[in-house]
């Protein structure tokens, strides 16, 4: 068994009919399967909202924010299908099948953070500066990956199908994570904070409060993940640790459904605001 002071060995998805496991254990792994089935059925929502709205003309002026969505959703549901493959894994084809679940799941983060991204350029109304920064932080995040795919291999150790995660990359790609978190947030409040202390109403105010929210929450999941990432050593832990950070992510990026209708309620007050401005002009 690998230790600590070599690579950080994370047992994910241990098979069904292994010996009982720890208490603990089960009741992890039935949340895992519980947030995993969650964040399939939020992602097959989010496509099929996507289709229904594109049929509509209400993604023409957004299409790049509405790729990521769709690249993310579908990431989303094919990470989670090859982590559940994971759990009927042989020794035969275990290394393939954690390959496959860790590829997606740098897809599925990835594409989370240029989601992040988009919308922050949005609210900094294209600013060159946060451009070239988001532009040094994503490629960043890519090479954290593919250097995490290269270097974390899936083993098949005592009767299980083991992913080892690399040291280096596994809390360098999770810093990454936060700093896109933070600056996402930073730029959110930076460059809108006249809007902050301004009244509640408006459409650049709902935009600012979603990104906020968003990013402050991504924050404080990913920020502890990183802190179980030093301390924990029961894999139960890990499992519950990342099964609420996969579901927080489905959930926060698609809920730019509700947002978008909270923007159209905000958009459609100033323009009657607008219009009664303009009747009592004449």
């Amino acid at each position: 068994m690998l230790h600590h002071q070599f690579m950080h060995a994370l047992r994910y998805f241990p098979p069904l009919l292994l010996a009982p496991s720890a208490p603990e254990e089960n009741r992890a792994i039935q949340f895992y399967w519980i947030m995993t089935a969650l964040a399939i059925e939020i992602s097959f929502s989010g496509l099929m909202s996507i289709a229904s709205r594109f049929l509509q003309g209400y993604f023409q002026s957004v299409y790049q924010v509405t790729t990521i969505m769709v690249a993310f959703n579908i990431a989303c549901i094919a990470y989670c299908v090859t982590g559940l493959l994971v759990w009927n894994s042989v020794e035969s084809n275990c290394p393939a099948f954690l390959l496959a679940a860790n590829i997606l799941s740098h897809v599925f983060y990835t594409s989370f953070y240029c989601f992040m991204i988009a919308k922050t350029l949005v609210i900094s109304d294209m600013d060159p500066w946060v451009a070239y920064a988001s532009i040094a932080i994503l490629l960043n995040r890519i090479c954290w990956a593919a250097a995490d795919i290269a270097l974390s291999p899936g083993i098949w150790s005592d009767g299980r199908c083991t992913f080892v995660q690399h040291p280096v990359t596994g809390v360098a790609y999770n810093v990454s994570d936060l700093l896109t978190d933070l600056f996402c947030t930073v730029v959110s409040i930076t460059w809108n904070w006249n809007i902050l202390k301004s009244d509640f109403s408006g459409m650049m105010r709902v935009i600012v409060k979603e990104n906020i929210l968003r990013s402050a929450v991504i924050f404080a999941i990913n920020s502890y993940n990183v802190y179980i990432n030093f301390t924990a050593t029961e894999m139960w832990t890990f499992l519950v640790a990342f099964s609420i950070q996969n579901y927080a992510y489905t959930r926060l990026l698609n809920a730019e459904f509700l947002w978008s209708a909270e923007r159209k309620r905000a958009d459609d007050k100033m323009r009657l605001g607008a219009s009664i401005r303009s009747t009592n002009t004449h």
